[in-house]
């Protein structure tokens, strides 16, 4: 979900080098006295991309959480009634699509882009709240914070795959090298869906082939609950619950520098760092290789403190997350007074802001089925 989601980031940095190229070359045809390498180095005009002109970029950037805003408050209740095996599969088939006609949409109409962009974001903002829904049928209490964390560690995968693979796809000879992005991905996440549905159970007691011992290991470690039944949503007690009301203000903070970097990093990394479109993809996966390494060292740690009872539950939560937003957010400020010219600085500060956010799997994340296990 998240590769595909970001991209798009990717691909907009290699449209604009293709473009930029294209153009130079044209320049260098129209003033044959100029070497090429000159004319590289001279302050030249260059239209901006015909493609995705500049004012549509954030646009067609943040389309995706246009439709990504509607559907997560029905993910949970649609995969309580379907199983979220199911809704996971049909959302990642839509978004595939989306995906694969990306391209040829870019290459067409920018609002296509757009539209296609919303659909992928009201499809996949099922996932998350189904993947809860699953783990509250599948994690024992002292595991939760790492189980969590291992699935959520796709977040910082995903954004390798797509920034770290892509600088390199950009360069395939053909068709401009740009469509393999999507091709690519689309692709992987195919093979996944297959994967996904030949291993993925709703349940422990739907699984044909769990073990009598592990099955018993996991429903003894859950909270239990007096009734199969779902019941109705009390929606006046849930919007005037203060620790639902924390959990919502450390998920749009969270949220809120997560999708800045995921999005906007390559770009950053082409405009203002003025790295190389290859450079730029192996640097932009570096914060999220940090955050994928850190986050399961955060929730082993969390779990740990659980386990031997070193704090109550509430105030290990806490714990990190302090830990996952207080460090990222000085980083980050920090980051807005630095430049191209300390570039590599920007580069191992951004690393490690993004690696101490990863602290926040084993707080807030966890903290949903502290609160509403079922």
């Amino acid at each position: 979900m998240f590769a595909l989601r970001v991209c798009i980031a990717m691909a907009l940095v290699c449209i604009e080098n293709v473009e930029y190229q294209r153009q130079l070359q044209n320049l260098s045809q129209n003033y044959s006295g100029i070497l090429s390498e000159e004319l590289n180095s001279t302050q030249v005009y260059v239209r901006p991309s015909s493609m995705v002109p500049n004012e549509m970029r954030g646009i067609l950037l943040s389309s995706y959480f246009y439709g990504y805003l509607i559907t997560p408050l029905l993910g949970g209740l649609i995969s309580q009634r379907c199983g979220p095996k199911l809704v996971v599969l049909l959302a990642m088939g839509i978004a595939v699509i989306t995906n694969g006609l990306t391209p040829l949409s870019l290459r067409y109409r920018i609002e296509v882009v757009v539209t296609l962009r919303v659909i992928m974001g009201i499809s996949t903002g099922v996932i998350l709240p189904s993947l809860q829904v699953l783990w509250a049928d599948w994690a024992p209490k002292n595991e939760k914070a790492r189980l969590l964390a291992v699935s959520s560690s796709g977040v910082n995968l995903g954004n390798v795959v797509a920034t770290g693979i892509a600088g390199f796809v950009c360069k395939i000879p053909v068709d401009d090298g740009w469509p393999f992005i999507f091709y690519i991905f689309g692709l992987g996440t195919i093979i996944w869906m297959i994967f996904w549905w030949w291993i993925v159970y709703n349940s422990p007691d739907k699984h044909p082939r769990i073990s009598e011992r592990e099955k018993v290991y996991i429903e003894s470690g859950k909270v239990k609950s007096v009734s199969k039944k779902i019941p109705r949503v009390p929606w006046s007690k849930v919007l005037t619950s203060l620790p639902f009301l924390a959990i919502l203000t450390c998920h749009v903070c969270h949220a809120w520098t997560i999708t800045l970097i995921s999005l906007f990093l390559p770009i950053y990394m082409n405009d203002v760092l003025k790295f190389d479109v290859t450079d730029n993809g192996v640097l932009s996966s570096l914060p999220f290789i940090c955050r994928f390494i850190m986050g399961l060292v955060f929730a082993v740690l969390a779990d740990v403190i659980v386990t031997r009872k070193l704090l109550p539950v509430s105030h290990n939560r806490k714990l990190f997350q302090i830990i996952g937003m207080v460090f990222p957010s000085v980083i980050i400020i920090g980051l807005s007074f630095l430049d191209s010219e300390q570039r590599n600085l920007v580069v191992g500060l951004m690393t490690l802001a993004v690696g101490f956010q990863s602290a926040t799997t084993a707080a807030f994340r966890v903290n949903h089925l502290d609160i509403a296990p079922r």
